[in-house]
């Protein structure tokens, strides 16, 4: 079962939110390929990422789906975006979650495990090793799985939280 479904299966009613920098990512890598790194490559990303800030999914759909491809590489890329655009659609309401005052991305979130506390805590040094790993791993998991979905979901409260952080 992948990430997407196993939310859903716990928290039904959470919103879940497509990471906007990895949605992004995904825009400019087409970019690339759909302009050859031109001029346009930019301003065409810079373009359709706003488009889907301001909550229109469904144009940016529509207007890729009416491109015409110079190439097979480029006919690819832009399948492959569109694909990418249509399974996702549901969880890239960014305008919505924003308005909500929810974050967009995800980077707060998981940058938060890499700092690692202060030794006299009893969690581990800032050194790399193998148990460093498997407790940002751990960390990672937990915020992924249960606060983050609980973050989302309106009726997840503190007395949830409660049992789970202390």
């Amino acid at each position: 079962m992948d990430m997407e479904k196993a939310i859903k299966e716990i928290f039904p009613d959470a919103i879940q939110v497509l990471d906007y920098y990895h949605a992004s990512e995904h825009i400019y890598k087409a970019a690339e390929v759909i302009y050859d790194n031109s001029e346009e490559t930019q301003e065409w990303a810079e373009a359709t990422i706003t488009r889907l800030f301001v909550g229109e999914i469904e144009e940016v759909v529509n207007d890729l789906g009416k491109m015409k491809a110079h190439n097979e590489e480029v006919q690819s890329e832009i399948d492959s975006l569109l694909h990418y655009l249509k399974e996702n659609k549901d969880r890239m309401n960014y305008k919505h979650v924003k308005k909500g005052g929810y974050p967009i991305g995800s980077g707060g979130i998981e940058s938060s495990n890499k700092t690692p506390v202060r030794e006299g805590m009893g969690f581990v040094s800032p050194v790399i090793s193998g148990s460093y790993v498997l407790f940002s791993y751990f960390v990672s998991l937990i915020i992924e799985i249960i606060l983050l979905p609980c973050y989302y979901t309106p009726i997840c409260n503190s007395k949830f939280l409660s049992k789970w952080v202390t």
